[in-house]
């Protein structure tokens, strides 16, 4: 399983009131780059790392939103498996 949790960073032209209410999490990131464009870039570098091909994936989990400290949170969990084929 694959959970992926990307915080953005605020617009430097959003008024305080919208940067608080994107905090508690009632503006959310509708615009690109969307989720997609984030899971292919994550599990492209996750690749041979983590897991051998990103087809071992078999539920994963996106969440975007805004936060005053842009970060990605990445959780993997599930049976171990052997790297090499």
């Amino acid at each position: 399983d694959l959970c992926l949790e990307i915080f953005r960073p605020m617009l430097a032209s959003w008024p305080p009131y919208k940067c608080l209410l994107a905090e508690l999490g009632y503006v959310r990131p509708e615009s690109k780059p969307d989720y997609d464009n984030f899971c292919k870039i994550i599990t492209d570098a996750m690749r041979g790392i983590v897991f051998v091909d990103d087809g071992q994936i078999v539920n994963a989990t996106v969440c975007l939103a805004y936060s005053v400290r842009p970060r990605l949170e990445v959780t993997v969990s599930g049976r171990p498996r052997r790297m090499n084929k």
